[in-house]
């Protein structure tokens, strides 16, 4: 069992891409607040469902990958309220917001 675990981290590290870019795209086409909403509540669905398929090994492997992808959506909007909330220290916000992942 325990041999599996970096094929896990990498399916993970793989949704994180995935949601890396999602998120990028996402920002661009919804209000950043809206967006941060949407984001958060879907983390909290997939957290639930993650809670609910944890006696399948396949569907765990799966909300693996989508957790990681639906958590890192995030993280572009995340940085865009930073730099929007640092007023006239963006620099400083942008580096906030990059030491937060």
């Amino acid at each position: 069992m325990i041999e599996t675990v970096p094929y896990i981290m990498i399916l993970a590290g793989l949704g994180m891409l995935v949601g890396n870019v999602m998120g990028g795209k996402l920002a661009d086409t919804f209000p950043t607040i809206n967006a941060c909403i949407i984001s958060l509540s879907s983390i909290v669905i997939c957290l639930f469902l993650d809670y609910l398929v944890v006696f399948s090994q396949p569907l765990t492997l799966l909300m693996t990958f989508v957790t990681g992808a639906v958590t890192f959506t995030l993280s572009a909007r995340i940085q865009i309220l930073m730099i929007r909330t640092a007023g006239d220290a963006e620099m400083l916000g942008a580096f906030l917001g990059r030491t937060t992942h």
